[in-house]
């Protein structure tokens, strides 16, 4: 498999716009650690994960936000750390977003 890079700005881009077109401004999300495989496991469906580690979403976003205001050059690993907020976010249940969204607007 090979993602094109603009698709994929492209296709991120539509889902922020998505959650802005819904006058969604903040996203409160209440679960916070989180069950992480590692990587050598991860992808080989033919064995049952042994190794299980903790991530932390609230940690995740905050090296998002220092990555994001650093002089540094992003690296790759950063992704591991949006994916863990977007699935969270992902996994909202969607009355409850709209029902965020609600209150900021009030």
């Amino acid at each position: 498999m090979q993602l094109d890079v603009a698709e994929l700005r492209r296709i991120t881009e539509k889902l922020v716009g998505f959650l802005e077109a819904s006058n969604v401004n903040h996203v409160k999300i209440d679960m916070d650690y989180y069950w992480n495989i590692p990587v050598a496991e991860k992808y080989d469906i033919y064995n049952k994960p042994a190794n299980f580690d903790i991530g932390q979403i609230s940690d995740d976003w905050q090296e998002l936000v220092d990555m994001s205001s650093s002089e540094d050059d992003p690296i790759l690993y950063n992704f591991v750390w949006l994916a863990s907020v977007l699935r969270a976010v992902g996994e909202i249940d969607p009355s409850m977003l709209l029902k965020q969204s609600d209150r900021e607007n009030s």
